[in-house]
């Protein structure tokens, strides 16, 4: 059976870690991210590159494939290590990034092909992107800060009220 990655335990921790509230082992659980090949997000854009061609997509797409799949396994890797709850904040070219993030192949595919390749953003997903060079590092800063003082004032919050 696969679960969809924002399913947890009963506890609250999320599939794929060690439950540190009683569960004795770890989730067992296939996640989306697993199976996941380079292969499956040059599929991806293959359909682009095809749909692109047919003039179903009338802008630019913007691809990051790589001849001998070192780009595509580093980026699996690294998203191995990025957990629902968690931004991403990403530039044009971020079909592999969204697909990797847990977005479903058909909601990318239907924004794509209303013209919107250049800029990826997906609430649920917690993913936000940018056409401009580093345009994301103010956005990522931003909303770090805002996790921060939010964790903080929590933080806060509880420790006034245990002394």
């Amino acid at each position: 059976m696969i679960k969809i990655p924002n399913e947890n335990c009963e506890h609250g921790y999320f599939m794929g870690q060690y439950c540190k509230k009683g569960c004795e082992e770890k989730m067992r659980n296939i996640r989306k991210i697993d199976l996941i090949t380079p292969q499956h997000l040059k599929n991806f854009e293959s359909e682009l590159i095809e749909r692109y061609h047919n003039k179903e997509i009338r802008s630019p797409i913007h691809l990051s494939g790589s001849k001998n799949d070192v780009q595509e396994k580093a980026l699996i890797e690294i998203f191995k290590e990025v957990k629902p709850q968690d931004y991403i904040f990403t530039t044009y070219r971020s079909h592999y990034h969204a697909l990797l993030k847990g977005v479903p192949r058909e909601w990318l595919l239907n924004w794509v092909l209303e013209n919107k390749s250049i800029h990826v953003m997906n609430k649920e997903h917690k993913i936000v992107s940018s056409a401009i060079v580093g345009g994301c590092l103010s956005q990522a800063v931003g909303v770090a800060m805002a996790i921060k003082k939010k964790y903080n004032k929590k933080l806060g919050y509880a420790k006034r009220n245990i002394e």
